[in-house]
Parts: structure tokens; sequence; C-alpha cells
């Protein structure tokens, strides 16, 4: 699953950078970098929260 994400990714870099130019598809992929970033330390913390919640006696 992860490498047909990566592929699908890179493709729509590729295609970013021969349509638009590399400064678009660049703006996109690091936007899509923080985003990911974002939503995976969010996951952390929400996941941190519920073990946390989940030991209490």
């Amino acid at each position: 699953m992860v490498g047909l994400s990566t592929l699908a990714g890179m493709t729509l870099v590729g295609y970013l950078w021969d349509t638009v130019g590399r400064a678009i598809a660049f703006e996109y992929s690091a936007v899509m970098g923080l985003i990911g970033a974002a939503l995976l330390s969010a996951l952390a913390v929400r996941a941190k929260r519920s073990r946390a919640l989940s030991s209490r006696p």
C-alpha cells in the first residue's frame, strides 16, 4: 500500500513538474509533506492521550 501511494505521489509531482513547472511541483510536495507531518503528530498525541487515560485506576 505504501509503495502504491509513493508511486501515485511521485507520478503527480512529475506531472506537475512537466506541465506547470518545478516551482509548483516543489510547492505541492512541500505542502503535502507538512500536512502529512501535522496529521502524523496529531495521531501520535491522540494515541499517547488514549494510553494515558486507559492506564488510570
